[in-house]
């Protein structure tokens, strides 16, 4: 049974409460006290018999008769008993162990999930110079080849006759449109 703060996950553990109520409730403040004093000190909590889960106000199934709660990442591990006095401290220094078995455990998997993020963004990076590079040159001969078509117009502009030349110089005009867009392209692509 554990219950951690950080994720928000409250598994397997009778607080009195139910999954719906707990779920309304800001978790730290949703806890018992003993488990609150768990997580505030960051030590093991070892109630030995009723009377003491009774003082801690935890609302444990009334079969229980002992329970010890472990520091996990802002949680606790619990182990209970339905026999008074059932755990020793070799117990207790097992799950101490576990704990720290699980802290470990927990945190290679954030960083496995953190570096399957950062891996995903280097993907998604590696995509878009793909696609600037792509774009460039693609750009790239398009403005040779338009340079060429425009270098063109202008020496046929020079020598036409008047009725063509207005539609040669639209002519020319839609081509240095077209320069400029092939020009953001380019700045785009870099």
């Amino acid at each position: 049974q554990f219950v951690d703060l950080q994720k928000d996950i409250f598994a397997a553990y009778n607080s009195g409460m139910s999954a719906a109520e707990f779920q309304r409730e800001d978790p730290y403040t949703a806890l018992v006290p003993g488990l609150r004093q768990v997580v505030e000190k960051g030590q093991p909590l070892y109630r030995r018999n009723r009377r003491e889960i009774e003082q801690f106000k935890d609302s444990i199934a009334p079969d229980v008769q002992c329970v010890v709660d472990v520091p996990f990442l802002g949680g606790t591990i619990a182990m209970n008993s339905t026999a008074e006095n059932a755990f020793s401290e070799g117990d207790i220094h097992v799950l101490e162990q576990f704990a720290g078995v699980m802290n470990e455990a927990y945190r290679r998997l954030e960083d496995l999930k953190k570096l399957g993020q950062a891996e995903g963004q280097l993907r998604q990076a590696q995509k878009m110079e793909a696609v600037g590079q792509l774009t460039a040159g693609i750009a790239h001969n398009f403005n040779n080849m338009l340079q060429s078509i425009l270098l063109n117009l202008e020496l046929i502009t020079a020598k036409a006759p008047a009725a063509l030349q207005a539609g040669l110089n639209e002519a020319t005009e839609e081509g240095l449109r077209a320069a400029e867009m092939i020009r953001q392209l380019m700045v785009f692509g870099r």
